[in-house]
């Protein structure tokens, strides 16, 4: 891929793709960036969220809770963003 950079922002990267190649990119991109790299996804779409190791939830702008997507749903707040 030619990054190498210890962290890379993706903003709704896969908004336009179906969920099994939404699911083949994000593989991809970790496979191929491995641990060097930190992977920050700005998106609405609950699979990114249910597979990151943290999730940092905004509210108008500022930092509403941080934890991993199960432990965010524990917030009724967050869980009503999902449905």
């Amino acid at each position: 891929m030619g990054i190498s950079k210890p962290c890379l922002v993706l903003d709704e990267p896969t908004s336009a793709l179906d969920p099994k190649s939404e699911a083949q990119v994000i593989c991809d991109l970790r496979t191929a960036l491995g641990i060097s790299t930190t992977l920050i996804f700005v998106t609405h779409r609950i699979a990114i969220a249910e597979a990151a190791d943290q999730v940092l939830w905004l509210r108008n702008g500022l930092v509403a809770g941080v934890g991993d997507h199960r432990e965010l749903l524990k917030n009724v707040e967050y869980k009503s963003l999902w449905g």
